[in-house]
């Protein structure tokens, strides 16, 4: 017998032998998971607190908040500050350096990424003003997802004056994201065109067609007598999230290519540019 005709079945269960004892493993790729968290309001860095930034994102016990953080209670809706249980939650918080410039933080994404927490956010730097700010940004974090946390910073873009973020308002802009209640895109195909011409826009909720009035004044927009057609869909709270905040709308400002729109100072959604 030919001994050669043998060589490749040996050849193979060497090979089936070798894998089998796990001397080869498969890299597992680690998968990003969102991870839900609150925006905190109602609090200011005490005077105190001198330096520009905090020496490590994470706060996870009350006194260290309250040697940092004071409470800044305002008359009205949403004037109570955010309620925080050190018990079952964590902080994690952003502060920019002392600037005389109309700065916001705003948080895009917070995923866990193997062993890492991964905070991403927005700085906006505005218009000057006649007074200086500390710029911050905290928001609220289940214990259970209490890994070691890094901060991503996105680059910095000026907001666009009055007058050139008038004349872009006549645009249309499609859902980025919600931001207050925080919630994931459901579709993309929810959006508003507005026409400054006609005192106008229309659009979609991600299910309905809208339509109704806009008025613009300086940095103040509201969108008025809004309708909607009755089709029935699968996923109906977007589009009832989406409709609301339009209806609370009153402020906006227009930074790079995307439209900021507030009720008062609460961010309620992000909308980008189609064009």
């Amino acid at each position: 017998m030919n001994k050669k005709k043998y060589i490749p079945i040996i050849y193979l269960l060497t090979l089936v032998s070798f894998f089998s004892t796990g001397q080869i493993k498969n890299t597992k790729i680690s998968k990003a998971i969102d991870i839900p968290f609150q925006i905190i309001n109602g609090y200011f860095v005490k005077n105190t607190f001198t330096n520009d930034h905090f020496p490590k994102a994470k706060i996870t016990t009350q006194e260290e908040f309250d040697n940092i953080f004071g409470a800044a209670a305002f008359m009205g809706e949403n004037g109570t500050p955010t309620a925080i249980n050190f018990k079952k939650q964590y902080v994690i918080a952003v502060l920019e350096k002392e600037t005389d410039l109309n700065t916001t933080i705003t948080p895009v994404s917070l995923k866990k990424v193997a062993n890492k927490i991964l905070f991403e956010c927005k700085i906006i730097t505005g218009k000057s003003q006649s007074f200086t700010i500390k710029p911050l940004m905290m928001i609220l974090v289940d214990k259970k997802y209490i890994e070691k946390i890094e901060v991503i910073k996105s680059n910095t873009k000026t907001e666009v004056s009055n007058n050139k973020a008038i004349k872009m308002l006549n645009n249309q802009w499609i859902i980025e994201y919600f931001n207050n209640p925080k919630r994931n895109v459901e579709s993309k195909n929810c959006y508003v065109t507005i026409d400054l011409n006609l005192g106008n826009f229309n659009g979609n909720d991600g299910c309905n067609i809208i339509n109704g009035r806009v008025k613009i004044n300086a940095d103040s927009i509201s969108f008025k007598n809004i309708s909607r057609t009755m089709m029935a869909c699968d996923k109906m709270e977007q589009g009832d999230i989406f409709v609301k905040n339009l209806i609370d709308v009153n402020k906006y400002k227009i930074i790079g290519g995307e439209l900021f729109l507030y009720k008062n100072d609460l961010l309620l959604m992000t909308l980008e540019s189609f064009k």
